[in-house]
C-alpha cells in the first residue's frame, strides 16, 4: 500500500513538471519550516499511517552523533588580543613610539612654527625630524640687503630703518611721502611706518613714542598739535582667551597663522574670568593721556590701571602703580587713527581667575588693538579689542609652580588642585613654544591672545592731583 501511495505522487509530480503553469497553479501556499500542518493543502489522499513516518521537511531530527553548524563568532566576542609588544627605547624623532608611551616624537615640538634670520631675512617653515633621529627647522635665512626706509630691517641686523634716523631717536623720516604712498604691501607694516615717522628728526625730544606734555604749546609726539590735559577712562566689561583661530589675532612669527598658543587656557578660565569681571573682582581700566573726544585721531599715552570697588564707583589700586605714582603698564607710543587702535610694544602682568586660584602672566611685547572712542565725558570705549603678548616658558612654569605651593599650602585644597596636578605633566604635549623673544633662532615663549572690551567709566584718584 505504502509503494502504491509513493508511486501515485510520483506520476503526478511528473505531469506537474510538463507543465510549468499548471505546476504552479497546483502548488499552493508556499511552505517552509514553519507552516503549520493546518495550512498543508487536502490532496484527497487516504491516511492510511498517520504517524509511520515524520514529515521530511520539517521533523526530521539529525543523527545523535552529528554536530550542529557552527554559528559565526561575532568581533565582539573575539578574546581582546591588545597591541603587539613593545620593546621601550629612547624616543627619538621619527614619526614612532619608540619609547612605548603612546605618544609619538614628544619633546621634539614636531610641525610647530619656526624660522631662521632676522628682519627681512627671517624665513619660516615647521619643525621636521632628520634621518639622525633629532628635529630640526628647515628654514634657510635669506640673504641681506642694502637698508631702505620701509619699516623693514633690509639688512637684517635687528634695526629698522636706522640710515634716516639722525637724531638716533629710534623714529626714522623717510625722504618721500610713505604715508600717502607705501613702498611696501603689508598693510601693517604701513600703518607702523606711517606712524612712526619722525616730525622733527633734529631733535632727540620729539617722536611719535614721546610724551607729550599738556599745555606747553609743543607737539613732543608728532600728531600735529599739542596734547590736551584730559584723561579718558572707561572700564575693562569684557575680558577673554581668544579661540587658536580667531583671525583677529595676530601673526607675529610669520607663519600664516594667528599666533595663541595658550588658546586652551580659554576653557580653563573664561567662564571664571567672565564671572569676576561681571561680580567687579576683576576691575582694569583703560585710561588715555591726552586724548580728547572723539577720541578717532591722535598720539597718546594708553596705560591699564588696577582698581577697587568704592560705593558705586570705582578708584584707582595703589597697587597698580610705581612707587613714583606711574602706571606700572604703560603702552607710550598708541596711536588712534580713523578710531583704529594700535598701542604697543609694552609688558603687561595679567592675573587669570582659574577656580579658586589665580594664575600670573606676564606678557611680554604686548600690544593693543580695537576700535577706540572717547564720549563728551571724556568716558573711553573700546570695541573688537584684542590683547596679545608671549609668555616664556621660565614664566609660566614659575607661575605653575606657585600654583602648586598654593595648592600645597591649603587645607582643604582647592578644587582646581587635582586637576592642576594631572595637567601639568601634559603641558610639554598641550603648549607648543611659538615665539622667538630674542631673536637668536630659538622659540622660548608662547603666544596668547585675549579679547578685550571697554566701556566708560569713572576712575577715582585719576590722574593724581
Amino acid at each position: 500500500m505504502k509503494r502504491a501511495l509513493l508511486l501515485t505522487l510520483a506520476l503526478i509530480g511528473c505531469d506537474d513538471a510538463d507543465d510549468p503553469a499548471r505546476s504552479m497553479a497546483d502548488a499552493g501556499p508556499t511552505l517552509d519550516a514553519t507552516t503549520p500542518d493546518a495550512a498543508l493543502p487536502d490532496r484527497g489522499l487516504p491516511d492510511t499511517e498517520p504517524d509511520a513516518a515524520p514529515d521530511a521537511a520539517t521533523d526530521v531530527a539529525p543523527p545523535p552523533d552529528a554536530e550542529p553548524d557552527a554559528a559565526p563568532v561575532p568581533d565582539a566576542a573575539l578574546p581582546d588580543q591588545g597591541p603587539p609588544p613593545c620593546d621601550p627605547v629612547p624616543e627619538t624623532c621619527n614619526g614612532l613610539d619608540d619609547d612605548c608611551d603612546e605618544a609619538v616624537d614628544e619633546g621634539y615640538d614636531v610641525d610647530a612654527p619656526c624660522g631662521q634670520g632676522v628682519g627681512a631675512c627671517r624665513e619660516v617653515a615647521r619643525v621636521t625630524c632628520a634621518e639622525d633621529g633629532t628635529a630640526i627647522c628647515p628654514a634657510v635665512a635669506g640673504a641681506p640687503a642694502g637698508e631702505l626706509c620701509n619699516g623693514l630691517d633690509d639688512d637684517c641686523d635687528g634695526r629698522t630703518d636706522e640710515d634716516y634716523d639722525a637724531d638716533g631717536d629710534g623714529a626714522p623720516r623717510c625722504e618721500a611721502d610713505v604715508c600717502a604712498a607705501c613702498p611696501v604691501e603689508d598693510a601693517e607694516v604701513c600703518r607702523a611706518l606711517c606712524d612712526g615717522q619722525d616730525c622733527r628728526d633734529e631733535n632727540l625730544g620729539v617722536f611719535p613714542a614721546a610724551e607729550d606734555r599738556c599745555g606747553d604749546g609743543i607737539d613732543q609726539n608728532c600728531d600735529g598739535e599739542d596734547a590736551p590735559c584730559t584723561v579718558a577712562t572707561g572700564r575693562v566689561s569684557t575680558l577673554a582667551v581668544a579661540p587658536g583661530d580667531d583671525a583677529a589675532c595676530p601673526d607675529v612669527n610669520g607663519d600664516g597663522a594667528p599666533d595663541n598658543a595658550m588658546s586652551l587656557l580659554g576653557a580653563l578660565a573664561n567662564e571664571a574670568l567672565a564671572e569676576a569681571v561681571a561680580q567687579g573682582q576683576v576691575n582694569l581700566f583703560l585710561a588715555a593721556e591726552g586724548l580728547a573726544a572723539p577720541g578717532t585721531d591722535g598720539n597718546f599715552r594708553l596705560a591699564v590701571l588696577l582698581a577697587t570697588p568704592e560705593g558705586e564707583g570705582y578708584a584707582v589700586d595703589p597697587a597698580g602703580l610705581t612707587d613714583e605714582g606711574a602706571p606700572r603698564i604703560l603702552f607710550p607710543g598708541a596711536r588712534v587713527r580713523d578710531a583704529a587702535l594700535r598701542a604697543g610694544p609694552g609688558r603687561v602682568t595679567l592675573d587669570l581667575p582659574i577656580a579658586d586660584l589665580a594664575l600670573t602672566l606676564v606678557l611680554y611685547q604686548a600690544r593693543v588693538q580695537g576700535t577706540l572712542g572717547v564720549d563728551d565725558m571724556l568716558g573711553l570705549s573700546l570695541a573688537e579689542g584684542v590683547l596679545w603678548g608671549a609668555v616664556t616658558d621660565a614664566d609660566l612654569q614659575a607661575a605653575l609652580d606657585g600654583l602648586e605651593a598654593t595648592c600645597a599650602a591649603a587645607d582643604p585644597a582647592p578644587e582646581f588642585c587635582g586637576p592642576l596636578a594631572m595637567f601639568r605633566p601634559l603641558l610639554g604635549n598641550l603648549l607648543v613654544l611659538d615665539q622667538d623673544l630674542d631673536q637668536d633662532g630659538e622659540r622660548d615663549a608662547y603666544s596668547i591672545c585675549l579679547r578685550v572690551g571697554a566701556t566708560p567709566a569713572v576712575l577715582m584718584g585719576w590722574p593724581p592731583e
